[in-house]
């Protein structure tokens, strides 16, 4: 067998039925895979069947498959609560439980022990390390996080891919191999670090947005403008931070990003010192940023079922990417 590339790839193991795990299921099984979702939970099992015919009716809806390929795509899905009939036959696991270090431990120790030597685990963990998670594995060399880093997981494509200490290069081959012949869009880290590129990168945006939301400095819709329309002339054009740096080249557009680094040494250092630094948010900062963010939902006038469903129609033009 040439080991783990994607056109060995048939049948899919997707491990806990939860809003990524089924979501997964629904990207997989979209995409000509075989797919067995398993969660210990009946209910939940259920639920997610539910939810994974909704995805495929909105996505005919939305035009991005047929009804036919939708009805074909629902074949390939088994539902079970045997997590060793789940595996026992699955060329490729895709785990999804809750976030807890003990648990997946312990779920990576059960799958590896089933699963013959050349099938990759990969895990959904949006931030713990692969290194302490395959330490409890038979075969740690075959596991792997693919982060998907938007909900949901079928409709939109960054995902990061992870390597622990044990890791081997083939199993991150395998791993990104799979997520682009399925729409996605892998970012390989060179090394693991907790809670990855896009957490670590958002929760610190994030919490200064809270800090200055709670401390009344600004609104939170005034905030959710500020950061849409930015993305609108930045991010949105694929002109991240690094090449707005070397473009803005310090204080008079020139000298590129050395010339940039030494100008923001010399004058970001105030602005840094007086950005938040709590690590836990503060009891009046958490209460300023509930009463914000409801009065914004208030006006727009929407529920947070339709909220979803109005950012499910929103993201078409990025679910036609993962879908063509």
């Amino acid at each position: 067998m040439v080991f783990g590339l994607p056109n060995k790839i048939k049948r899919i193991a997707c491990v806990g039925a939860g809003t990524i795990g089924r979501s997964w299921a629904t990207l997989f099984a979209g995409k000509g895979y075989d797919v067995v979702l398993e969660d210990t939970d009946e209910n939940a099992l259920k639920a997610g069947e539910t939810i994974i015919k909704a995805n495929f009716r909105n996505l005919t809806t939305f035009g991005l498959i047929s009804k036919t390929q939708a009805r074909l795509s629902l074949s390939r899905i088994t539902y079970t609560t045997d997590l060793e009939r789940a595996v026992a036959q699955a060329d490729f696991v895709q785990e999804s439980v809750p976030e807890f270090l003990q648990l997946k431990r312990k779920i990576f120790s059960k799958i590896s022990s089933l699963l013959s030597p050349d099938i990759v685990v990969a895990s959904s963990t949006g931030g713990l390390l692969m290194s302490k998670i395959q330490s409890a594995a038979k075969r740690p060399e075959r596991c792997v996080v693919i982060h998907p880093c938007q909900l949901p997981v079928h409709l939109t494509r960054l995902v990061e891919i992870v390597p622990g200490k044990f890791t081997g290069h083939n199993t991150v081959k395998t791993a990104e191999l799979l997520c682009r012949s399925v729409g996605k869009q892998p970012i390989v880290m060179k090394r693991e670090v907790e809670d990855y590129i896009m957490n670590r990168l958002q929760f610190t945006l994030f919490r200064e947005a809270v800090d200055m939301v709670g401390r009344g400095v600004a609104a939170a819709a005034d905030i959710d403008a500020a950061l849409c329309e930015f993305a609108k002339a930045t991010f949105c054009i694929d002109f991240g931070p690094f090449l707005q740096a070397h473009i803005h080249g310090g204080p008079h557009a020139l000298g590129g990003i050395e010339a940039c680094m030494d100008y923001y040494s010399e004058i970001l250092p105030l602005t840094w010192r007086s950005l938040a630094k709590w690590t836990r948010i503060p009891a009046e900062v958490k209460v300023g940023v509930e009463r914000s963010v409801h009065k914004m939902v208030r006006e727009r006038g929407m529920s947070d079922r339709e909220l979803v469903r109005w950012r499910d129609r929103s993201l078409l033009t990025v679910a036609r990417a993962v879908w063509a």
